[in-house]
């Protein structure tokens, strides 16, 4: 898939154009068929390979940091219930 980037970002999917085979290259996303757009060869950008990294390393952080709150305040009630039986005997 090839899109131009000179052109508005907002357009860039109605732009997208069709990298190989060659009977459908160069034809507009938009204007193919069901058969020839599954013929069509998409391809990622190095562009896309980063972005998906940046955000499994986001959520990746993101979760140990939930997890890790999440065992601060579940140490944290424990002790205070611990805390609390011993005041009532």
């Amino acid at each position: 898939m090839r899109v131009n980037p000179r052109q508005d970002p907002g357009l860039n999917s109605q732009l997208a154009e069709c990298r190989g085979p060659p009977e459908v290259e160069g034809a507009p996303l938009f204007s193919l068929t069901e058969e020839s757009f599954k013929a069509c060869h998409l391809t990622l950008t190095l562009d896309d390979y980063l972005f998906i990294a940046f955000v499994g390393f986001v959520v990746s952080i993101a979760s140990v940091a939930t997890n890790f709150l999440l065992g601060i305040t579940a140490n944290c009630c424990h002790r205070w219930s611990k805390a609390s039986e011993e005041e009532e005997i």
